[in-house]
């Protein structure tokens, strides 16, 4: 199967990987900062309902994600922890954003290798004839 039909996965194994991480990320961000600006009161949830209204939400239902929100540390809820969190997502950003540039280039060259191999055979073919 050609690399245009298969897209940047076929040279971006990491790709599924790196958007989970920055999926937990973005929801560690976003639950600390809800907490702290007070639009989510944890104290009117039972653990069960807090989760059902997480995903409501459009909070990302990754593996670890959501229950690992209510197990974080209560140091992170403070003004040194939220900006932690908040670069730990932005590191998680810009990885996802070079590891996906860098296969979109890979993704390129193999694109233009297969053209290329596929004028050489078109001029193979024209001078036989």
């Amino acid at each position: 199967m050609a690399v245009e039909e298969q897209g940047i996965e076929a040279v971006w194994p990491e790709g599924p990987r790196l958007k989970q991480a920055l999926a937990e990320r973005d929801n560690r961000m976003r639950f600390v900062r809800e907490v702290k600006e007070g639009k989510l009161l944890l104290h009117a949830h039972t653990r069960a309902s807090l989760l059902d209204h997480l995903k409501a939400q459009g909070y990302a239902d990754t593996p670890s994600s959501l229950a690992s929100l209510l197990e974080m540390s209560a140091s992170l809820f403070t003004s040194d922890g939220i900006a932690q969190v908040e670069a730990e997502r932005d590191r998680a950003n810009e990885e996802l954003s070079r590891s996906r540039g860098a296969a979109a280039d890979a993704a390129r060259r193999a694109v233009r290798a297969q053209v290329e191999a596929v004028e050489g055979r078109k001029q193979r073919l024209e001078a036989e004839v």
